[in-house]
Formats: C-alpha cells, structure tokens, sequence
C-alpha cells in the first residue's frame, strides 16, 4: 500500500502538467519542458515539440486561472437636471410677466389639472390648454 501511494505522489505531477505561455500571449500544454540552450523541448505524451526559448513568456502550471480583469469604470457622470415642475413652471411664467402666481397657478390647475401633456378636443394644448398657432390658408 505504501509503494501505492509512492507511485501515485510520483505519477500525479506529471500527469497535471503545465502551459508554456507563449510570448504572442497563447499557451501550449505539454508534460513537462527541458531547456537546452536556447532551445525549449516540450514533451508531449510520447513525443515533443523543439521551440526557441525566445518565443516563451513563461510557464503555469496546469489548473492555473489567471486573475478575472479589473472591471473598466466609467468617469461618474453628474447627476441629470431635474426638469422643472409645473408649478415652479407657473411661478417663473408669473415672475417674468409681472402676474400674480396664484392667478396662473389657478389657470393651470383649472384647464390641465397640472398635466403637462393634457390635450382638449379642440387641439387646446399644454398645462393652461393654449391653441397652437394655425397656419394661414
């Protein structure tokens, strides 16, 4: 049992075998390598492969995994402008006009219920229901 277990500790290594990490960044596996001056053998079941050491990056074990990439950030954008409600859009109308604010205000509310997109039956249009201008035949 002992020469078992012997064995397997011997045989287990070659079996997992390794990558010889190619310097155009791919990877070939073999058994095993032997350098030879400037020349790699990388065994191979019964046979090899003859490579210039020049064309190795190195080597990685077989079940190596290379680290998951860092993930690429984006620069943080500024945060959207929020769109003006209707009734800060009533009060800059008022303001700009020299109008009272609740009188728009009581327009908007009275014609559109403050529903920006509201449209009446006869094209009146927007949050105090304005006809859009016609064309002129």
């Amino acid at each position: 049992m002992r020469l078992f277990g012997l064995l397997l500790l011997t045989i287990c290594p070659a079996l997992a075998g390794e990558f010889a990490v190619l310097s155009c960044g791919g990877r070939l596996h073999a058994d095993r390598h032997e350098i030879d001056g400037a020349t790699v053998r990388l065994y191979n079941g019964e046979g090899y492969t003859e490579l210039s050491q020049s064309l190795i990056a190195g080597y990685e074990p077989d079940g190596h995994v290379d680290p998951a990439p860092a993930p690429v950030l984006s620069p943080a954008l500024p945060p959207a402008p929020v769109p003006p409600t209707p009734r800060e859009l009533a009060d800059a109308a008022a303001d700009k006009y020299g109008l009272p604010r609740a009188l728009i205000r009581s327009v908007m509310a009275a014609e559109s219920g403050f529903g920006s997109g509201a449209i009446s039956p006869k094209g009146a249009i927007g949050l105090m229901q304005l006809m859009p201008k016609l064309p002129k035949s």
